[in-house]
């Protein structure tokens, strides 16, 4: 089945290049320069800036009051606090990157990756703040009202999954496989050698996302609503500009709207994620599970904090 359905989707996209292959470029234009404007020039440095304080050593210690809190709290280990606070500078997937770059070397252990994904995976401030609220909605109260509902939502979400296990995954972590400290210059030529590694698979899927909306919003001719929802689905960048276009919408189902969108993130960050999460042994289907508890727990508090505020 699993083989069915890549072939099938394989052939599904060559169609949509054939249908109309003007289209096609247009659309794979478009998403390359969404990429480079857009993508790139966040995510690189933040790729390379926590790369490197992995390889460095510079996690190898955490302060024992964080390592105890986050022990009690999510049942991990403290070395994932860090994660935490660069991924909330950051955003998707920068978290999901870190975890498996510590699972590598050894810091912690695979089943605290895969609890730590739960309370870690969300979108940049920069984006919600700056670029939804400020630019699409010219409102930066309501950036910051998406952003808090978000990060609060995923602190209560890895709450709730902080049990989880998975007989795949080991649940110590294995202090033979542990790196030594490199030297800052191997640092910096293995951080930036990984980085651009990493930098270009996301690309290739944002591309490659952005196409298969753009394609099968064409073909379709579909309402604004249902391209809303589509794209979401797909690509939340997309996703948002179109549902921020969305008439005649009052304020709160506005937020309820960006909120779900960028709490869930969009199957293309999800692949962007699972191309480091597969490296602990994370399945797909359980991304999808807290990334969905996730939203469903951040339009709760949106709509609280849109009343309160």
């Amino acid at each position: 089945m699993k083989k069915i359905l890549v072939t099938t989707i394989c052939v599904l996209f060559l169609l949509f290049m054939f249908i109309d292959v003007t289209a096609f470029v247009d659309a794979g234009r478009r998403g390359f320069s969404l990429f480079t404007s857009s993508v790139l020039p966040v995510l690189f440095p933040f790729f390379f800036i926590t790369s490197f304080m992995i390889e460095s050593g510079i996690f190898s210690k955490s302060p024992r009051f964080i390592s105890k809190a986050m022990q009690r709290i999510y049942k991990v280990d403290g070395k994932v606090a860090p994660v935490f606070i660069l991924g909330l500078v950051a955003g998707y997937p920068t978290s999901a990157r870190m975890l498996s770059e510590l699972v590598n070397q050894g810091e912690i252990s695979k089943q605290d990756a895969i609890r730590a994904s739960t309370f870690t995976s969300i979108t940049s401030p920069i984006f919600i703040i700056a670029t939804v609220g400020a630019s699409l909605y010219s409102d930066v109260r309501f950036g910051v009202l998406v952003f808090a509902a978000i990060a609060i939502g995923a602190l209560i979400n890895g709450f709730l999954y902080r049990s989880i296990k998975f007989k795949t995954t080991d649940t110590t972590v294995n202090l033979d496989n542990k790196a030594e400290q490199k030297s800052t210059s191997d640092a910096l030529m293995s951080s930036l050698q990984s980085s651009i590694q990493a930098i270009m698979m996301v690309g290739g899927l944002v591309v490659l996302f952005f196409i298969l909306g753009s394609q099968i919003d064409t073909i379709l001719n579909l309402s604004h609503i249902a391209d809303i929802v589509l794209s979401s689905i797909l690509e939340m960048t997309r996703g948002i500009f179109l549902a921020s276009s969305y008439p005649n919408l009052t304020t709160m189902l506005h937020l309820v709207m960006a909120t779900a969108i960028l709490s869930f993130g969009g199957l293309c960050i999800g692949m962007q994620g699972f191309l480091f999460f597969k490296k602990f042994g994370m399945p797909f289907w359980f991304y999808l599970l807290y990334k969905f508890s996730h939203m469903i727990l951040s339009i709760g508090i949106v709509m609280l904090l849109a009343l309160v505020f």
